[in-house]
C-alpha cells in the first residue's frame, strides 16, 4: 500500500484553503489568518501523518506557502523564523510530536488493545522505564515498506528525541509533555538566516 493518492488529496485541500487565504490576506489581521491555518490547514496535516508522513515534499511547499500568506511575506521569504514567531511546527516536526503523543498514551495504557505490545522498543504499558536505555533494542524492519509503518517509525523517532523530552514521559501529562516537546522543537528553529551570501537576505530593498 502506498499513500500517494491520500497525500495528493491532502495537498489539493490545503492548496484550495491557502488560495483562499491569499485572496483575503489584505483584509484580515494576522491573528485571524493564523486561526484559519490552525482550523483548515493543520488538521489535514495532522490526521494520519504517522502513516503517510514519509512523503512530505509537496506538503512542505504548501505549508511554507500558507505560513508566508499568514504574515503577508514575499513568495521566497525564509519560513523558519516566521514559524518560530507564530509557534507553527514544520510538517516533519508535526509527525515527531504525533509520535511523542502516541508513545505517551502507549506507555500509560491509554491506547486500544490493538496496540498492545506493538512497540517492542517502547516502555510497556503502565510502567515508567527510562527510554534512553531502550535505544539499542530498536526493531529492524525486513522491508522498506515495513520500515515506514508506525511499528518501526515511532520507536525510531522516540530514540532520536533529546534527553530533555525523554525525561518528561514519566513525569508529565499528555498535554504537559506535548507543550514541552513543541516548545523545545520550536526553540531549535533559527530566527535569522544561516545561509552564507543568501540572495534572499541580500536582495535590494527596492524589490
Amino acid at each position: 500500500m502506498t499513500w500517494k493518492t491520500h497525500v495528493k488529496k491532502i495537498a489539493c485541500k490545503i492548496a484550495c484553503t491557502v488560495g483562499t487565504m491569499k485572496r483575503i490576506k489584505k483584509f484580515m489581521p494576522q491573528k485571524v489568518m493564523r486561526l484559519i491555518y490552525n482550523s483548515l490547514v493543520l488538521p489535514h496535516i495532522t490526521y494520519g501523518i504517522i502513516l503517510w508522513g514519509h512523503k512530505l515534499k509537496r506538503i512542505n511547499k504548501l505549508q511554507k506557502w500558507a505560513v508566508r500568506t499568514i504574515v503577508n511575506a514575499k513568495y521566497n521569504e525564509h519560513t523558519e523564523p516566521i514559524m518560530k514567531k507564530l509557534r507553527i511546527l514544520k510538517v516533519k516536526d508535526v509527525r515527531i510530536l504525533t509520535a511523542v503523543k502516541i508513545c505517551h498514551k502507549y506507555s500509560n495504557g491509554k491506547l486500544t488493545t490493538y496496540f498492545n505490545d506493538m512497540f517492542e522498543a517502547l516502555p510497556p504499558t503502565q510502567h515508567n522505564y527510562n527510554l534512553r536505555q531502550r535505544e539499542e533494542s530498536l526493531p529492524v524492519a525486513s522491508t522498506i515498506a515495513a520500515s515506514q509503518s508506525p511499528r518501526f517509525v515511532i520507536p525510531l523517532t522516540i530514540s532520536k528525541l533529546s534527553d530533555g523530552i525523554k525525561s518528561k514521559f514519566s513525569t508529565h501529562s499528555l498535554k504537559g509533555l506535548s507543550n514541552f516537546a513543541k516548545t523545545e522543537i520550536l526553540n531549535s528553529y533559527n530566527t535569522t538566516c544561516t545561509i552564507v551570501n543568501c540572495y534572499i537576505c541580500n536582495r535590494p530593498k527596492t524589490e
